[in-house]
Formats: C-alpha cells, structure tokens, sequence
C-alpha cells in the first residue's frame, strides 16, 4: 500500500501510473495472490504492465511525467535465475536505473528475505546473496531508499515525503 501511495504521490496531473507485475503465475495460489493485487489496487488509476523479465513500455510508450511501480525487484530476479531469464543482477540494475531515468517516476518493491537467523541451501543462500548485491546496485543510484517494518517506513536514505 504504501508503494502505491509513494507512487501516486510522484505523479503529476499529466502523468500516467503504471504498475510493473513480475510474477510469472505457477499454480493457484499465485493467480489467488494476483487477483488479490489487481483488487488492492483498482480505483487507484494504475495501468498494469506484465514484465516477468524486464521493464517493458507499453505499446504507446512511456512519458518522462509517467510514473512506474515495478513489484517486485524480488521475483524479476528469480525469474531471471530461474525461470527461462538470462540477465546478472548487474544487467538488471543498469535496465531499471536507466528506466528510472526516463521517468517522472520509478518505485522499486522487493522482499526483505534477509532478516531471519536460518542457513537454506546453497542454492537460496546464492540467490539471497545475488538479491543483496542487486539491492546494493540499485540503492547506490536511488534517491529514496524505505525499508518497511510493521508498516513503518524506516528511511536509509532520502527522505519519505508521506
């Protein structure tokens, strides 16, 4: 929610909202988790882009008053990793920040999956790592970076303007 307040707050009368979806649906509870968001979001103007892979413009492209919510940096990732992507999370960053710079706007959401005491597999333990370092790439360039917790914004850089 409060990714999507941020967004509405950058847009400007002329600029449009878009909402960047990553999830690449795999069984039920995935399209239950969609039709969930698509409900939390209706009424709010945003028109929604599916960019399992990338940040892709729509077809009458992007306007430099436009403003994008790109949800979520964690699954682009994955994707990208795991299911049929190609890109480095170097590669990544670059697209999204050079995206951002085009942009009235770009609000990035990602998962905190760094937080919990436990050793997963290699292959998580990677992955965990691989998002950190994507984090760290796209934070160095943000002019806002909010970490939530209990719904409270925790700001590490910038400042939170709602």
């Amino acid at each position: 929610m409060a990714a999507q307040q941020l967004a509405v707050s950058l847009r400007t009368e002329s600029g449009r909202l878009f909402y960047a979806a990553t999830m690449i649906p795999g069984d039920e509870e995935d399209s239950r988790r969609i039709q969930r968001h698509l409900a939390a979001r209706e009424g709010w103007g945003f028109h929604t882009l599916e960019t399992p892979f990338a940040l892709e413009a729509p077809p009458e492209g992007f306007g430099p008053l436009d403003v994008v919510l790109l949800d979520s940096v964690t699954l682009l990732l994955c994707n990208h990793l795991y299911g049929g992507g190609s890109w480095e999370e170097r590669r990544l960053a670059e697209h999204l920040l050079e995206w951002g710079r085009h942009l009235g706007g770009l609000v990035l959401v990602s998962d905190d999956i760094f937080s919990d005491a436990f050793r997963y597999h290699d292959s998580v333990e990677q992955y965990r790592r691989r998002l950190g370092r994507l984090h760290q790439l796209l934070a160095a360039e943000a002019q806002l970076v909010v970490r939530f917790r209990a719904g409270l914004p925790q700001v590490y850089k910038g400042r939170w303007p709602l």
